[in-house]
């Protein structure tokens, strides 16, 4: 059965030593992590913070990063042995384990510190132990070839199911970055004593639009989304605020 071929590779993995010089490999790295990259990562959140002490979006990350730099940095390398190890054809099964398992605390345990809704968070949890589960079983892969499989062409634009959730993700980080810079760069220039109330409001606008454009467009073509076609929109767009910009100063 296949319950008595799982348990007898269980079996050959454990009495390799390879295997538990993984362990080895696992416990270096922690150590690593802890006592050398820690203060690293503290002090670079540390100085974020600072410098973005007005803008709240921002702030709840760094804190929450804060609190979680030890299994961040491990979890960073963790996967970075990884890479070696693939790359030196050295077995790493157990090394796999541990990160995706880590992976899918560290992301639930963000979850909990960032989402308020409750749903969210079950549904961030879920996804996070469902990829792990993946990942270890080796079928990672494979899921994400059968999602992009199922593929529609809507014009010129293949779309599938990974495309989706590769879009759903990369727009939600693209927008918390991009209005989050634009809020700090408004903060920033009503501090300004040189400017006027409506010029301060005039630019303030202009920057959301601008970083918000900016931000679809590249969560969109770091999908491998063919932006093309909307070269004509964005050049027209760009006159649209030429002259807009030509009547509001003359």
């Amino acid at each position: 059965s296949q319950a008595m071929q799982l348990i007898e590779q269980v079996k050959v993995l454990v009495i390799e030593p390879a295997f538990w010089m993984q362990f080895l490999i696992i416990g270096v790295v922690f150590a690593v992590s802890r006592w050398l990259l820690r203060p690293l990562l503290l002090r670079g959140l540390t100085g974020l913070s600072k410098r973005t002490a007005r803008v709240s979006s921002f702030t709840r990350v760094w804190k929450a990063l804060e609190d979680t730099a030890t299994p961040l940095g491990w979890l960073l390398l963790q996967w970075l042995a990884i890479k070696v190890a693939t790359h030196f054809k050295y077995d790493h099964r157990a090394m796999v384990i541990i990160a995706s398992l880590l992976t899918a605390w560290l992301l639930i345990r963000l979850a909990s510190m960032l989402v308020s809704n409750l749903a969210l968070q079950r549904f961030i949890a879920w996804t996070a132990w469902l990829v792990a589960a993946l990942n270890i079983f080796g079928w990672l892969t494979p899921t994400m070839e059968l999602l992009d499989s199922w593929a529609v062409n809507i014009g010129a634009i293949r779309v599938s199911p990974l495309t989706a959730i590769k879009v759903a993700f990369s727009l939600w980080f693209a927008l918390w970055l991009a209005t989050g810079a634009a809020s700090l760069i408004e903060r920033r220039m009503n501090k300004m004593p040189a400017s006027n109330a409506a010029t301060r409001v005039l630019f303030a606008k202009l920057t959301r639009i601008i970083f918000i454009s900016v931000a679809i467009l590249v969560a969109l073509s770091s999908v491998g989304i063919d932006l093309t076609a909307l070269a004509l929109y964005s050049g027209a767009l760009g006159v649209g605020f030429g002259f807009g910009l030509q009547k509001i100063f003359s």
